[in-house]
Formats: C-alpha cells, structure tokens, sequence
C-alpha cells in the first residue's frame, strides 16, 4: 500500500506545516493530541475549541499570525475566529473527522495515521522519557520469572516480552550512537565558550551520558545480566520438549498459523537475544564509549582555544 493513500495526503495535510503559520499550526496539533488523550472517547468539537482558545491566547492575537487567502475577515479579526479557522483548516487538510451525536453536536475523531503522527509529533518535541533502565533488567526479570515456573505459556510470553526489550535496547543503544554524533558536528562550528559549556554540560552530559550511559553501567549493567539471560535462554533451547509445547501455546494464541512456523519463530527470537547479549558489549557499549571521549576530548581543546583566544 502506498503511504499516501494511508494519509488521504489528497487533502495536501501536511502543507499546514509548510506554511507561514507553521508553529501555530504545529502547537494547535499538540493542543488537539492533548484533547485526545484528556476526553473520554469523544472529543466535543467546543471542548477543542475551547483549549485552542486557553492554551494559545497568545499566540493568536501576535504578529506571528499571517492572514491566509482562504481565512475570512470575521474569522481574522479576533480570537474566537482565528480559533474557528485553524479548526476549519485542520479538518478540510484530513488531521480530523467529524460527527454528530444525539444531540446534534459536533464531536470529533481522530484517524489512526492522525493519532500515530500527532503522538510522534509530541514525542520529537518534547525531552525524551527513555533510558536503559528497564530493558536489560526487565528481561532478566522477566525470563527468570518464567524459568522459576512450570507455565508453558508464562515462558512463551517471556521470549516475545524479552525479544521485544532487546530490540528496544539495541535500537536505544543505536540512538545514543547517533545522538553523540550529532552533538559533536554541531560543536565543530561553535565559536562561543559559554555555548560549548552549555551544549556539553547541560545538553550532552544530562540528556546522553546520565538518561542513557550511565544506567547501562551501573543500575542496568548489561554485563551484570547478561550470563544469567543467556544461560536460561540455553536452557530452554536444548529442552526439546519444552520448545515443542512452547510452540504448541504459542499457536493457541495465534503467533503463527502452524506450530512449526511458531517453533521457528521463538528460536530465532531466543537466538536473537542471546546473541544480543554476546555482543552488545563489543558492538555497541564500547563503541558509545569511544564516541563519549572523543566528544569529551574534543569539548576540551575547544574550550582551551576559546579560553586562550
């Protein structure tokens, strides 16, 4: 399926974000993912308006605001109507549907792809809430659970929540790698000092090294669980018998439409993490640590020079 068919991207829904009122539009988005997670299963067409209103009073009475071709003149001439046209705008570009209750009232719902788009939207806006923490540790807690039980299907459940924290963990991991990158090309073009201490202390060392580094190496030490996660995943690999009922429950639960496809599946995701854990150390932790001091002895040169300058 083409991505734009999913989209309706006939109604052109992004080019509200491509438009002189860009960030009006953007924060009216975030506004509207707030009334969607605050209302019941309904959101009241007057309760969106109303938050518009509340939450952007300032914004919409600004300079910041540029009259559009298709924006009346009552509709611009206060802030009821600004509101009135950003909700007309957003509804004729497909962020929303509408319907009438009982009553006759106008309520609006949310497609699937407008949910998905307006949740990543406030997640890239806002400070990440990941870290390590919980999926080295969740795993381990999860797979020695299952372990201390005789529940065939209690250890099925365990491979599907463990292979799901390990992919977590390396595209986390992967992330990190990014991110380190990322902030030491910016640091290549900064000429202020203050902006090179800032950029490292506040942005570099509180939302890399301590949210992510430091939990890895201390209250989530993967080389801490690491044995014990491989050695039950061995375990439950060479206990032919176990693996034949573990297939069998997960097809009851429809992993796969036969219990060899769901054998399949759940030793290549055991082998998956297994693996994981065999190299993550070399792969990736010792990777992120070079790239931390690199960045770090870099942000260090930089400073002396700005300082000595």
């Amino acid at each position: 399926m083409n991505l734009f068919d999913t989209l309706k991207d006939n109604n052109n829904m992004f080019s509200v974000l491509a438009s002189p009122n860009k960030r009006i539009y953007a924060e009216a988005l975030d506004v509207l993912y707030t009334a969607f997670n605050s209302e019941k299963l309904q959101i009241p067409e007057e309760t969106y308006y109303s938050m518009l209103k509340s939450r952007m009073e300032d914004i919409l009475v600004s300079e910041q605001f540029n009259k559009e071709d298709d924006m009346l003149e009552e509709e611009y001439a206060n802030i009821s109507g600004r509101a009135r046209f950003i909700i007309r705008k957003l509804y004729s570009k497909g962020w929303f549907e509408k319907e009438r209750d009982d009553k006759f009232k106008e309520n609006i719902t949310l497609p699937t792809y407008s949910i998905k788009l307006l949740e990543l939207f406030h997640i890239l806006s806002g400070p990440s809430q990941d870290s390590g923490y919980s999926y080295v540790y969740s795993t381990y807690l999860t797979l020695k659970g299952a372990d201390s039980e005789d529940d065939v299907r209690n250890k099925t459940e365990a491979i599907y929540i463990a292979y799901k924290n390990t992919s977590s963990l390396i595209k986390m991991l992967k992330t990190v790698y990014h991110n380190i990158n990322r902030y030491f090309i910016s640091q290549i073009e900064m000429a202020d000092l203050n902006e090179v201490l800032a950029k490292h202390y506040d942005d570099f060392s509180k939302q890399i090294v301590e949210t992510y580094i430091r939990p890895l190496k201390i209250k989530d030490s993967v080389p801490k669980y690491r044995v014990p996660i491989t050695t039950i995943l061995d375990d439950w690999l060479e206990n032919s018998d176990l693996l034949d009922k573990m297939s069998k429950a997960a097809l009851i639960d429809k992993r796969g439409k036969t219990v060899e496809e769901c054998k399949s599946d759940l030793i290549n995701k055991m082998l998956f993490i297994k693996e994981s854990y065999e190299h993550i150390q070399n792969d990736y932790l010792d990777e992120i640590d070079n790239q931390v001091r690199k960045c770090t002895r870099q942000t260090t040169q930089k400073i002396e020079i700005l300082t000595n300058n």
